[in-house]
């Protein structure tokens, strides 16, 4: 018969089958561990859900930033085109191989002209198809789609008539030919061409504003779709779009057999799905390659002319690789900080155990003491923690879906993602079971060593944290200087060591100042017992109160790091983007006096081409244009003798302070702004602002250059040098100047003059002239007014769709919800401390009630330790932040090499989230503290829990 005890829990229930109840008659230490273990499922759960999601925004934003009329090898289509078409072999197998690709739609066949391509002109006349009737003569090219009367836009919404050609209605009219009439076709510039056919007009369509591109019927994009690289052009202009007539798949084979036309038959495919993603869209760029390959293959195609060979036009695998690409720079920013929150969370667990344990030393030490192996407590502790685990469990799955949506808006993952995503969350909080297990294990062993008199074992965890920290930031620094190369794991994982080994070394720190003042404290009166008590109990040692400072101080310090991270970023792409474009939105025009129908006119020049008198030269002046837009001149003047040039913006001042773009508030950008009336001329040389590198030239602040245009010398004098302006980029240095001043110098050659009516010639390449608009504004209507067509240089909306800065700024916000998380774990930490404090302190504090302490004294003591645990955590997170922002400019540096620089700032932002993290931490810690030391009676508290 055994000796040893049995195991019971109470009324004799076995302790294995009581141990999952146990938590639950604890609901704090039960709350305590459902957040943390909830942020444990979380930080795994949105893994996989976030990596779906950065991949399809990805993937969409590649899609948009592709232009419509962008041709077929840089959309998401598949086009193939054929000399041959449908009933040869060769044709068929490959449209059957592209069909079967899935991701793709049904393939639009078409097939057009290509006689003017394959033969040449004879002299001036054209080559290709030709209309004929009594009334004269049409080039066209044949057109053919598998319903024509779906494909156009019937003119006075006319019926079709049959089998026939549709032709456009400017040349029905100029033929004389309506619906059911006839027309004959043939090869025109052909000398062995057959003779012409005949061929009954279906009917007339509608053309658009060109009149000659088919207008598309409601919902119909056939001819937006054929963009400017597969619509033909014109066989006689070839500057202009072709006129189509077009016709049933059947009726162009058959008339182009008959009047000897040579026909280019396409298929085009295109993906099904109205929002893509990337997984499939993956597998769809691996067939379509494969499709690609095997035609290159086909070695009884090789005598075919290199133009009309079967060939395959996509850019599915293009953008494809790019959103991969981006998808993977989001990624590399997020990793490492999942990975950190997660081994975070795994701490807390341990000290949660640790706790959880302490509270039950007795316990541990009597199952010592009867032989319990330590695994066996530690699988124990496991058991409890079920009810935590499953609760937990299930929340942080939840989150991480809410999460992962705040992050990345739009997106809604996948029922794989999400079955992937489940599968993490019970690996993670069975891997927090599996740490608390452990942690239990070694607490139980840690205990029967002490019983058998072996010193406790230390872990010297800061010392690894400080050399881990000391060589991730070595390497960060030592790493090549290229911009354009992605920081690795190591680096990344830089703020992350950094924070937490300040904090370490910091926490030590100041809880060894504590003990030394509270060695010099005086025995309390009466009145200054609360005081004295927290100063006596912050005063003692404590490793497990360091451990949970520490956990808490890296919670908060890694939740502003990412906050300010952010808030930073946000102002570096709003200053490059200033830098890169200049306003919201800059268009190109021939010249600054199309905007100003009351534009001064040059003078006429003298006798045999003599200057004008200067007297007869007229004041220039800059457009006058609504508030928010302004004109910008550029151009390129050689310096002096030395044969190079320098970039000269010239701007007008009084409007561009409205309609630049000044990038952040407070930024290098916004400070060149009190520049500006700097440029103010007084009549001597032309004031200028030099920005950007001058590389060889001897340039500096005072420096006085002469230029030379192509019409006019101009001295200029550098009166100062900003960081950066508005419009000026990376590129070789610049020189900002008064239009007034600068272009004045030119005299009857100022470019804002309007030519004179008897100029031969107008040159406008040496300056070239730009409309910046501010937001709110419409500059269309100004080129509308002035008729001139829009040409778009670039906009801040397109250069913060950049990938690089897309994958950033994604990446920056999902970390600001992983440290909202690891901020929720510090929160949680002050509280675990606290209760524990609360925990060890009954007993003490009802012995002071029963020698006459004064009511609320000890309850007052454990407020203020939560106050100075907070304040510590408070300190010591500012301090590893200020730790961390020297490496702004590498670690914030969003991969385009653009200026400025990157910098981590300490916005208001930042402070007012810590301000939020304190508030919630006191109310917290303090409300729990109270709450586990109220909920005891006097005899309990002096018998112990144990």
């Amino acid at each position: 018969m055994s000796l040893r005890p049995r195991l019971t829990g109470r009324a004799g229930t076995p302790l294995w089958r009581a141990a999952p109840g146990r938590l639950l008659r604890d609901p704090a230490g039960l709350s305590l561990m459902v957040v943390i273990l909830a942020v444990v499922g979380l930080t795994a759960a949105a893994g996989p859900l976030h990596d779906e999601a950065v991949g399809d925004g990805a993937l969409r934003t590649v899609l948009a930033a592709v232009p419509d009329r962008a041709p077929a090898n840089q959309r998401a289509v598949v086009r193939l085109n054929a000399a041959v078409g449908p009933g040869v072999p060769v044709w068929d197998a490959a449209v059957a191989d592209l069909d079967a690709i899935p991701g793709l739609g049904p393939p639009r066949v078409t097939a057009q002209s290509i006689s003017p391509e394959l033969h040449p002109r004879l002299l001036y006349g054209p080559v290709g198809p030709q209309l004929r009737t009594a009334r004269g003569r049409a080039a066209v090219r044949l057109f053919a789609v598998a319903d024509p009367a779906s494909a156009v836009v019937p003119t006075g919404g006319a019926a079709p008539t049959g089998d026939g050609l549709w032709l456009p209605a400017p040349v029905a009219a100029e033929l004389g030919v309506a619906a059911g009439d006839e027309v004959r076709v043939r090869v025109a510039g052909i000398d062995d061409a057959p003779k012409a056919v005949a061929v009954p007009v279906a009917g007339t369509y509608e053309v658009a504003g060109d009149g000659r591109t088919p207008v598309s019927p409601a919902g119909s994009r056939l001819w937006r779709e054929l963009a400017d690289e597969g619509f033909p052009t014109d066989s006689d202009l070839e500057t202009l779009r072709a006129h189509l007539a077009v016709a049933d798949l059947d009726t162009v084979g058959a008339l182009a057999t008959a009047i000897g036309d040579d026909l280019l038959w396409s298929a085009q495919l295109a993906p099904v799905a109205d929002r893509p993603r990337l997984a499939p869209m993956r597998t769809t760029a691996q067939e379509v390659r494969d499709v690609r390959q095997v035609l290159a293959g086909r070695r009884d195609l090789d005598d075919l002319p290199a133009s009309v060979r079967p060939g395959l036009a996509s850019g599915i695998e293009q953008v494809v690789g790019d959103a991969d690409e981006l998808a993977a720079a989001t990624r590399r920013g997020t990793a490492v900080t999942t990975r950190a929150g997660l081994a975070l969370a795994l701490v807390l667990v341990l000290a949660a155990t640790g706790l959880a344990l302490a509270r039950r030393r007795r316990e541990v030490a009597l199952a010592a003491g009867t032989g319990r192996h330590p695994a066996s407590t530690g699988l124990l502790h496991a058991v409890e923690l079920l009810p935590a685990a499953v609760v937990g469990g299930l929340a942080g799955w939840w989150l991480a879906r809410r999460l992962v949506g705040l992050a990345v808006p739009g997106i809604v993952p996948s029922a794989a993602a999400i079955r992937e995503s489940a599968v993490w969350a019970v690996g993670a909080v069975a891997a927090g079971l599996v740490v608390a297990a452990g942690g239990a294990a070694v607490v139980a062993w840690s205990g029967a060593r002490r019983l058998s008199g072996h010193p406790p074992a230390r872990a010297p965890w800061r010392v690894v944290l400080v050399v881990a920290a000391a060589a991730a930031t070595t390497g960060l620094l030592t790493r090549p200087a290229a911009t354009s190369d992605p920081l690795g794991p190591l680096d990344l994982l830089v703020p992350s060591l950094v924070v937490a080994a300040v904090v370490a070394v910091g926490t030590r720190v100041a809880y060894a100042l504590l003990r030394t003042r509270a060695g010099r404290g005086r025995r309390p009166g009466r009145t200054g017992l609360a005081p004295w008590l927290a100063r006596r109990r912050l005063g003692a040692p404590d490793a497990a109160r360091e451990l949970t400072t520490t956990v808490a101080a890296t919670g908060l310090g890694l939740l502003v790091f990412s906050v300010a991270a952010l808030a930073s970023l946000d102002d570096t792409l709003a200053d490059r983007a200033a830098v890169a474009v200049g306003a919201d939105t800059v268009h190109r025009v021939p010249a600054s006096w199309v905007l100003d129908p009351d534009a001064p006119v040059q003078a006429e020049p003298g006798e045999l081409g003599r200057p004008p008198d200067p007297d007869d030269v007229p004041d220039a002046r800059v457009p006058p244009l609504p508030d928010g837009l302004s004109t910008v001149w550029r151009t390129r003047p050689v310096v002096g003798t030395t044969g190079l040039r320098l970039e000269v913006m010239a701007i007008d001042p009084d409007s561009l302070v409205d309609a630049a773009d000044w990038g952040a508030p407070g930024g290098p950008v916004d400070d060149s702004r009190a520049l500006l009336p700097d440029l103010a001329s007084d009549g001597g040389p032309v004031p200028a602002l030099l920005v950007g590198d001058v590389g060889s030239l001897d340039v500096e602040v005072g420096s006085v250059l002469t230029l030379d245009t192509r019409f006019f010398p101009v001295i200029v004098q550098v009166v100062a040098a900003p960081d950066a302006f508005p419009g000026v980029g990376a590129g070789p240095a610049t020189l900002v100047v008064d239009a007034g001043a600068f272009l004045g110098e030119g005299g009857n050659d100022d470019p804002r003059l309007r030519p004179s009516p008897q100029a031969q010639f107008v040159d406008t390449r040496e300056f070239r002239t730009d409309l910046w608009a501010a937001p709110g504004t419409d500059p269309l209507a100004v080129l509308s007014a002035a008729e001139v067509e829009p040409d778009l240089v670039g906009s801040v909306d397109q250069a913060r769709a950049a990938p690089a800065w897309v994958a950033a700024t994604e990446s920056r916000r999902y970390q600001v919800g992983l440290g909202a998380l690891l901020g929720l774990l510090g929160v949680a930490a002050v509280a675990l401390g606290a209760v524990r404090a609360a925990r060890r302190a009954p007993a003490a504090d009802r012995v002071l009630a029963l020698v006459g302490a004064r009511a609320g004294a000890p309850a007052r003591a454990r407020v203020l330790e939560v106050v100075v645990v907070v304040a510590v955590c408070l300190a010591v997170a500012v301090v590893a932040v200020l730790a961390v922002r020297p490496l702004g400019p590498v670690l914030l540096e969003p991969g385009d090499g653009g200026l400025p620089d990157a910098a981590l700032e300490l916005p208001a932002v930042a402070w007012w989230t810590a301000a939020g993290w304190l508030a919630t931490s006191l109310a917290v810690a303090v409300g729990s503290s109270l709450l586990v030391a109220s909920d005891r009676s006097g005899a309990e508290v002096l018998r112990g829990e144990d």
